[in-house]
């Protein structure tokens, strides 16, 4: 291991090349620069040149000259151009990561080069420039369990045969051009655990079979054009704790589908056009710490009860916060490492997030309930006062 060394210069390829016996290579956090060689030990099993300022191309000899490779990181460099539509990568490798690169044109359309046989379980091809439509081999690869595409220029309509990857658990398209419906096919995914399509222009209505994802955590659909209401078969994603789906246009009264969802940790349904009364289970999840009304057309007033429910919003300090604080927008880091040994994808967030809630721009009215005022928590209010 040579990572975290500063080393600089170009990478030493020739003098690596004599170590034919090599399994490992990691230069991860260095400075090296130049170009990516293809005369790279052939017995190397795992390589990890994340963190550096390589730059160039990713050459199409380089998966060729690594037959072995099982995991290959070259995330946080300052690669570029296009992939090569001939590039493609063998069976054995498991973990594929090229994120936070300055990568373009076409995802190549066989990333491996038999998706059958392929026991690719990550693909990580986030925050580059790559552009055109998700190409539909990727659903052939069964084996993927991570697929990360976010925060490039990807357009069309996401694949109808994504439902083919069961295995996955984590599904990244955010911050794309990706427009039309969320396909119902999608629920073929039943294993999912983080499902992140926020920041596109999709549209339509949120898909009653998505209640066979009950093993979902994280759902974000925000900042699109989702219309209609929640509809009560989301009831069945039992497991959610973090959902976002402001900036839409969801219309109706909150869903009792909403009150199922019993691990909630983070609600934002900010942004929408949610109309009616707030139910009188609205703040009563046992783990809330952070949820965002704010932006919709709620009436009345806001329900006395239920607000020391949560051990999250009354552990959280003891002062109390200032709207200003209220309506900072949560992050949520997710993690993702690879299991060699298992073959196993392990996956975490984190959630950071101000305590509190925000009703603002509704038409609400009346006085603050008692509750709230005890609680460890900012509440942006609407046209409302304090009892």
């Amino acid at each position: 291991m040579l990572a975290l060394l500063n080393l600089s210069g170009q990478l030493p390829a020739a003098p690596l090349a004599l170590l034919r016996r090599l399994r490992a290579l990691d230069l991860s956090a260095n400075a090296l620069s130049g170009e990516l060689p293809c005369s790279l030990p052939r017995s190397l099993l795992d390589l990890d040149l994340s963190r550096n300022v390589l730059s160039g191309a990713v050459p199409t000899c380089f998966p060729s000259s690594l037959p072995a490779l099982r995991s290959l990181n070259l995330s946080s460099n300052a690669l570029r151009f296009p992939l090569s539509p001939r590039l493609s990568f063998p069976a054995s490798l498991a973990a594929l990561d090229l994120s936070r690169n300055a990568l373009t044109g076409a995802v190549p359309p066989r990333v491996v080069a038999d998706p059958e046989t392929s026991g690719l379980l990550l693909l990580d091809l986030s925050h580059n420039r790559f552009s055109g439509e998700i190409p539909v081999g990727i659903t052939a690869i069964r084996s993927l369990q991570g697929l990360f595409l976010a925060d490039n220029q990807l357009s069309g309509e996401i694949p109808t045969g994504i439902g083919n990857l069961t295995y996955l658990q984590a599904l990244d398209l955010s911050h794309n051009r990706l427009s039309g419906i969320v396909p119902a096919g999608l629920a073929g995914c039943f294993q999912l655990l983080y499902l992140r399509l926020g920041g596109n222009r999709l549209s339509g209505a949120l898909r009653p079979e998505l209640d066979a994802l009950d093993s979902l955590k994280v759902l974000d659909m925000s900042n699109n054009r989702i219309s209609g209401e929640i509809p009560l078969p989301l009831a069945g994603c039992r497991s959610l704790e973090v959902v976002n789906l402001s900036g839409n246009k969801i219309t109706g009264e909150l869903s009792g589908a909403v009150a199922k969802w019993q691990s909630l940790r983070s609600l934002s349904l900010a942004g929408n056009q949610l109309s009616g009364q707030l139910p009188d289970w609205m703040f009563s999840f046992p783990t809330l710490q952070w949820i965002d009304l704010s932006g919709n057309r709620f009436v009345g007033f806001i329900p006395d009860g239920g607000f020391n429910v949560s051990a999250v919003l009354n552990g959280g300090g003891s002062s109390q916060g200032s709207p200003s604080e209220a309506v900072l927008p949560p992050q949520l880091f997710v993690s993702v490492s690879t299991d060699m040994t298992g073959r196993q994808l392990e996956l975490g967030y984190d959630l950071q997030a101000a305590t509190g809630i925000d009703l603002s721009r509704n038409e609400l009215r009346g006085e603050i309930p008692d509750g709230v005022l005890i609680l460890n928590m900012a509440v942006a209010g609407a046209s409302i006062g304090k009892g």
